[in-house]
């Protein structure tokens, strides 16, 4: 058992929702993506229908009005006409989000720079990713990452980054950045009973388990990237980097105050701005 106990029911409810909420958008982003496995069936089976039909197989009364070879001849139909136009759509989505991705990572390769020259840090002891809001429904919502940058490839958290969730979701909800030294709480925490005494903010709202699966990361410093919504400045992203050489956490604070990271950290806003707009 991985949970402390202490996690509001609302708060359960709403991370196993949003895990389930994931799992449907990736099999429609499946449906949109070109040469998708179905769309090539439907597509293909459509062809072989008004082939069919033109050559009256299997006999003319077949595809006669109110006959079952017309019903198939119009399911088919729309569903070919469905499944074009998400493919279609998927595609924009797919050259707007490649736009974005490239401008992204290059910012994020820009902050490794940044830190290199500023802090005793070299590049394969820190990562820096971007993670964006995504979802429209209040409460649904969870930071998908569309950037990263790292030294060695490396295996995703099995975590939902709500909000509140984590350095990068503490951000979000608080709208300031956050820096979390969790070598310490290691240090604190070695065992679930005693990771369980410590307050829930403390331990950034995670389980045991996703604990122990993000224990490569000894520290974390989270600035929140900002858009305008219909008039306001809104948090839409999150600028993480990670530090993974012992004993240095301590040397990421403070390089959001560095000019050229103010920058970067504008130019990542601006791309996040023009999301919005589209």
């Amino acid at each position: 058992m991985s949970r402390c106990g202490d996690e509001p029911m609302h708060e359960s409810l709403q991370e196993a929702f949003v895990g389930w909420i994931c799992w449907l958008v990736a099999r429609y982003q499946r449906l949109r993506r070109p040469g998708a496995t179905i769309t090539v069936v439907v597509v293909a089976a459509f062809g072989l229908v008004q082939v069919a039909k033109a050559s009256d197989l299997p006999r003319e009364s077949f595809w006669a009005h109110g006959h079952v070879g017309q019903w198939i001849y119009v399911a088919l139909a729309a569903a070919t006409t469905v499944l074009s136009l998400l493919v279609v759509l998927g595609y924009r989505a797919r050259l707007k989000g490649q736009q974005e991705r490239s401008r992204l990572e290059a910012a994020a390769r820009g902050i490794v720079q940044v830190v290199e020259k500023n802090k005793n840090l070299s590049h394969d002891e820190i990562g820096v990713n971007i993670w964006v809001v995504h979802g429209r429904i209040k409460g649904l919502k969870r930071l998908e990452r569309r950037a990263m940058v790292v030294a060695s490839e490396r295996e995703a958290s099995p975590v939902t980054w709500v909000k509140g969730k984590g350095a990068i979701g503490r951000c979000w909800a608080d709208d300031e950045p956050i820096f979390a030294n969790l070598e310490e709480l290691a240090d604190r925490c070695p065992t679930r009973e005693e990771w369980c005494k410590v307050p829930r903010e403390q331990r950034f709202r995670f389980t045991w388990q996703e604990f122990e699966a993000t224990r490569q990361y000894k520290a974390v410093l989270a600035v929140p990237l900002k858009a305008q919504v219909y008039g306001r400045w809104r948090v839409r992203g999150v600028l993480a980097i990670d530090v993974l050489a012992a004993g240095k956490g301590d040397e990421i604070k403070g390089i959001q105050h560095v000019g050229e990271f103010s920058g970067i950290k504008s130019t990542c806003q601006s791309v996040l701005s023009r999301g919005v707009e589209d």
